[in-house]
């Protein structure tokens, strides 16, 4: 069942045209199998809640804790995304930021430590 309905992290980054699974959805596969990262400039945001700017892409790329929700824009039928992330603060306790209206340009997908695709069952056609 699982490399059938699998989505590698290159193909989540080299389409966006494909939504991402939200963590309520219970794609285990993949978030078991794959980070994923946003980019976002933590300097002048005061709330914990934020909503996502263009200048935002200059920042850092974060680990995204989960993806909460998503939308699809009727202009041009793009997802936007409702992420939260959590910023490691050197000497501090680590700070999390909801952030809203997240464009799928901002989110970058990597295999796990030692969970890339050769780990799923039913990848190959046949056992080696």
């Amino acid at each position: 069942d699982g490399a059938e309905t699998y989505i590698s992290p290159q193909e989540f980054n080299e389409d966006p045209s494909i939504p991402i699974p939200t963590h309520d959805v219970d794609n285990q596969l993949m978030w078991e199998n794959i980070d994923a990262w946003c980019r976002f400039s933590n300097k002048s945001v005061k709330e914990d809640t934020h909503i996502w700017q263009e200048h935002d892409m200059k920042g850092d790329e974060r680990l995204v804790r989960r993806i909460i929700d998503l939308a699809q824009l009727p202009s041009d039928q793009s997802y936007i995304y409702t992420v939260e992330l959590v910023v490691e603060i050197y000497d501090k306790d680590p700070k999390v930021y909801i952030l809203k209206d997240v464009p799928r340009k901002a989110l970058f997908f990597y295999h796990k430590k030692y969970k890339s695709d050769l780990f799923i069952e039913g990848v190959f056609r046949h056992e080696m």
